[in-house]
This record gives structure tokens, sequence and C-alpha cells, in this order.
């Protein structure tokens, strides 16, 4: 489950962003902040899944209890 929902997450993630954001190769979005909430939303949408399907187990898998910064 925690494999499928990172796969998820990932899969989202615009293939622009990679080009622009990582490797520097695509010119930055006219609508960035936009695209880096869009995808911080996701990401945290994702960790708190996951973290609430453990709570519901009786495990955690998320040792932390706040994602302070997630930066891209």
């Amino acid at each position: 489950m925690v494999q499928e929902t990172c796969l998820d997450i990932v899969d989202d993630i615009p293939t622009k962003w990679y080009m622009w954001k990582v490797f520097k190769r695509a010119p930055e979005p006219e609508n960035k902040d936009e695209v880096l909430l869009t995808i911080r939303e996701k990401v945290l949408k994702g960790v708190n899944y996951i973290q609430s399907i453990a709570d519901k187990g009786g495990k955690k898998f998320i040792t932390g209890d706040k994602v302070c910064s997630i930066n891209f």
C-alpha cells in the first residue's frame, strides 16, 4: 500500500516539473507557484493517507508527527 501510494504521487507530478526544477532543461512555467502547491498538496495527501491506514491498524509507518517542509 505504501509503495502504491508513493507511485501514485510520483505519477501525478508532471514531467515538465522534472525537466524544469530537477534537470534545469526546461523554462520555468508561468504558474510555477501553482504547480509547486499542487505537488505539495498531493504529497501531503498521500502521507496523511498512509498514516491514517497505519493508525487504523495500530502501527506507525511514519515516525514523525509533522511534515515541516517539502522543498522542491
